[in-house]
């Protein structure tokens, strides 16, 4: 994998995890302030933004590494008309002023009013559409193993992912016999974006064997050359999965246990972005 674009994962990653928290947010806010009150609720809200917020300046931070200078920030967003690349620079900027305000508004304005309820359902449109617009960046009729649908799956999959699994532990260091009906619905929607994400993953790998050119080149780097890596990802979606069970159960107190498959599931999609990015082969077309 080339170097420029090791930055590119901590930029998707971070841009996604964002993403899945504000939207999150945007669902459970109205039912968290009934469970637990205006003031805890709002609390938690503006602590959620906050991360994203940092997680948003992360990703553009690390993303100047890409661009080689942040100066040439205005040179990509010159040609938004015709570039995906330009579009998902935008998006992230309306995206991140977005967020902005529905922090204000939830530092300002009371659970439930509509122009809270209006702008986190805007932001959240907005943030979709820039998760939308990452996978369309890489879905290049010259790169086979990026040019299918299992690529915006992965994207979208991931969001959801990382968007409940942090949510839920924000939630789990509330009051956890007034949450637990929404730690119960964070976690199983967890399980649910981890299997939809490991079950098109597989099927994806699966498929490339049998195909010819580039496509069976990165193929051979994600089944063979880092089979090693796979396995490792499959053993950490493994342990999650466990994890969650046995916190739903009772059997690990709510805080230690969503706090432990929280940090599983980030090492996860590091992983899983890395074998994305690393498959990279290009075709002669």
């Amino acid at each position: 994998m080339h170097s420029k674009e090791w930055p590119l994962i901590g930029f998707t990653l971070a841009a996604q995890f964002a993403v899945g928290m504000v939207v999150g947010l945007a669902v459970i806010s109205d039912a968290l302030a009934d469970r637990v009150g205006a003031g805890p609720a709002d609390d938690l809200g503006v602590a959620v933004l906050i991360s994203a917020l940092a997680l948003l300046l992360s990703a553009g931070a690390v993303a100047t590494f890409h661009l080689g200078n942040v100066r040439n920030v205005h040179l990509v967003l010159a040609n938004w008309r015709s570039s995906w690349l330009s579009r998902e620079v935008l998006m992230v900027g309306i995206f991140t002023a977005g967020v902005v305000v529905y922090t204000a508004l939830f530092i300002t304005d009371s659970a439930g009013s509509e122009l809270r309820t209006v702008v986190g359902v805007a932001t959240s449109v907005v943030g979709l559409t820039l998760v939308a617009t990452i996978a369309r960046l890489y879905m290049l009729r010259t790169v086979p193993v990026w040019n299918r649908s299992a690529t915006p799956l992965a994207f979208f999959a991931s969001t959801v992912l990382l968007g409940a699994i942090g949510l839920a532990v924000f939630v789990a260091f509330l009051d956890a016999d007034r949450t637990g009906g929404i730690q119960a619905v964070l976690g199983a929607l967890t399980l649910v974006a981890l299997a939809v994400e490991l079950v098109g993953f597989q099927l994806h790998r699966s498929r490339l064997p049998s195909e010819h050119g580039a496509a069976a080149v990165s193929g051979r780097v994600i089944n063979e050359t880092h089979a090693n890596l796979v396995r490792a990802r499959l053993a950490i979606v493994g342990t999650v999965v466990l994890i969650l069970i046995a916190t739903a159960i009772g059997w690990l107190p709510p805080r230690a246990g969503l706090t432990v498959a929280g940090l599983l599931v980030i090492a996860s999609e590091m992983l899983g972005r890395y074998l994305f990015y690393v498959s990279y082969a290009r075709s002669g077309l």
